[in-house]
């Protein structure tokens, strides 16, 4: 008897690295792009944000996988009088070279065209959460601004953010639909036990879009824990504290693995708020903790890989339908996507016929695994 796999290659749960904010922009006083002041304006250059990830945490933990929330002109819409002296760029051609640099571990989604800007363009102003404002009146505009994107990008993008998570109208679950998205990731993540799994949105009456979680926030292990025999006894009760928390959030990371819910990581490339305090969480800043993290994390049963492909793979194993008989396999895809294949496993079965093709199943974990299936009448051999 065949099953579908919840994850490809029957693996026990996914781990995708979610990174917002990546925008052409870095805030320096004296003329110097560093990673601690980087959002994205250094790109690969030395000393930027990424050239530092690249010999730290994307060195030692090279199957990270992930994807990157670009919003599109964010870098036009920061406040003038906010204090902060930035350098700022431009998405263009030269941006291709940094994402062609990542393509196998991280795709792109939408997270926006100004993201969020303060009325009188004065960080004194009200802050504006851009899908507060867009409804189906401003189709055009941003199916014009997304096809721009993915031509530069060489980019399709079939999901994404709102900026600000939860910052919403009653026409943008319409909106997002009628712009081709498959798949949003709505919630900020809690680090607690609550909603961890997917889920589907239902727009109108025929059109769905999947809620990807986000699930574990990337600073999670930054709170420093310092011994002294002399130390006070408050500091002594913070300790305390916050093993516990530490405790508490292994504990987290391994009931969202033992119970194959995604281990989707909430990240920013931008590491300061337009207010001029750090952003949490934030790359630079949490990497000790998503050292610890992806440390926990080694060596077991995971599928790396970006929120696009995932939200694929999800599409593809709710909606493909397993027809079995004594000799025969058949896979019936139901779903409003493009076919995309699946994993299947069996107990007794380690060998299919496709077209006079051997499709060997591969051992693991007692069962025989197949990879890769798009939907057709497969023979049982």
């Amino acid at each position: 008897m065949f099953k579908k796999a919840k994850y490809f290659n029957n693996y026990r749960t996914a781990c995708s690295l979610m990174i917002d904010d990546f925008v052409p922009v870095a805030v320096t006083y004296d003329g110097q792009v560093l990673p601690n002041n980087d959002w994205g304006y250094g790109k690969l250059n030395k000393n930027s944000l990424f050239d530092y990830l690249n010999s730290t945490l994307f060195l030692k933990y090279p199957e990270i996988k992930g994807t990157f929330f670009v919003p599109f002109e964010s870098q036009f819409y920061l406040p003038k009088d906010s204090g902060m002296k930035y350098r700022v760029g431009q998405f263009d051609t030269s941006y291709l070279d940094f994402f062609n640099h990542y393509k196998d571990q991280f795709d792109i989604a939408f997270h926006g065209i100004k993201h969020t800007y303060y009325s009188d363009d004065s960080i004194h102003g009200n802050p504006i959460f851009e899908f507060h404002e867009l409804g189906l009146r401003d189709y055009q505009m941003l199916r014009d601004k997304i096809a721009h994107f993915e031509a530069l990008f060489d980019n399709r993008f079939t999901g994404g953010k709102f900026p600000g998570y939860f910052r919403k109208n009653k026409e943008s679950f319409e909106l997002l639909v009628k712009l081709g998205f498959k798949w949003w990731a709505f919630s900020l993540a809690d680090n607690k036990i609550a909603q961890n799994n997917f889920d589907t949105i239902h727009v109108g009456k025929n059109d769905t879009l999947i809620d990807m979680p986000s699930n574990l926030n990337g600073n999670v292990f930054n709170h420093e824990i310092t011994y002294s025999q002399e130390g006070s006894i408050l500091r002594n009760v913070r300790n305390i504290k916050r093993i516990k928390r530490q405790v508490d959030l292994v504990k987290y990371i391994a009931y969202l693995y033992k119970n194959r819910l995604p281990i989707t990581i909430q990240e920013h490339a931008q590491n300061q708020s337009l207010n001029g305090k750090r952003q949490r969480p934030n790359l630079y800043d949490d990497i000790n903790s998503l050292d610890k993290i992806f440390g926990l994390l080694r060596g077991k049963d995971i599928w790396y890989v970006s929120c696009g492909e995932l939200a694929q793979y999800y599409d593809a194993y709710s909606n493909t339908k397993l027809i079995e008989t004594e000799d025969s396999l058949e896979l019936i895809y139901e779903g409003s996507w493009e076919p995309y294949p699946v994993s299947i496993y069996s107990d007794t079965c380690s060998k299919l016929l496709l077209n006079g093709q051997e499709i060997l199943g591969l051992i693991k974990d007692g069962k025989y695994v197949f990879n890769n299936l798009l939907p057709n009448n497969y023979k049982k051999y």
